[in-house]
């Protein structure tokens, strides 16, 4: 079986105990480990991952006797909260808002801001300028938060308000987002994965790892 080589560990993993550990559930960093192999991830990276997202706040540690277990905190649970919407629910009407986040910050902030971006990016802004980040959902808060967990609260402004040109808002967000690029990989998502969901589907010739897969 082809692994899928994960780039990105700690998205990976939050994924993970988003969607399927879940709550305060708590899962050993042995299991973690196993499960991540799967996805071409080695014991030191996992182990890195996860003793990075527990510094910044996304997991929580507990040992019992020689073993570690890790859970969502519940900061981790309400950026889960906030996320899982975008993914699964169904698209809503749009109420014709931008939200924008524009922030100031010395060149010695630079590692915080890069990690504010990767937030952003994540909750569904996208850059207007290098400084001023807008999305057209309602993700103020989860911005907020961001903001505050990087310590950059006080170097940021946050707005909503309409969009009155010279662009068409359809246009300002062909410029902000890549939507050829977008819609390429929804695409390649579905090629790949839906004759491998049809045929087990209609076969069950799956293993319990595969199927993780």
């Amino acid at each position: 079986m082809p692994i899928r080589q994960v780039t990105r560990p700690n998205s990976f993993i939050f994924t993970l105990f988003g969607d399927f550990v879940g709550g305060r559930n708590a899962l050993w960093v042995g299991s973690l480990i196993r499960l991540m192999a799967q996805f071409g991830l080695s014991e030191q990276a996992v182990r890195q991952a996860v003793s990075r997202m527990s510094r910044q706040g996304w997991l929580a540690a507990e040992r019992t006797g020689n073993r570690s277990y890790y859970s969502l905190t519940e900061r981790g649970e309400r950026r889960v909260a906030k996320i899982s919407p975008r993914i699964y629910e169904p698209v809503v009407e749009w109420d014709g808002r931008w939200r924008m986040l524009a922030y100031r910050l010395p060149e010695t902030g630079r590692e915080r801001r890069d990690r504010l971006r990767k937030d952003l990016t994540l909750i569904g802004f996208a850059p207007l300028t290098p400084s001023i980040w807008i999305s057209p959902s309602d993700v103020i808060e989860a911005a907020r938060e961001s903001a505050q967990a990087n310590r950059l609260l006080d170097h940021i402004d946050l707005f909503a308000g309409e969009y009155r040109g010279p662009l068409s808002d359809r246009e300002l967000l062909e410029r902000c987002w890549d939507l050829p690029s977008i819609g390429r990989s929804y695409a390649e998502f579905i090629a790949r994965y839906e004759p491998r969901l049809r045929g087990e589907r209609e076969h069950r010739s799956l293993s319990d790892e595969a199927a993780f897969v």
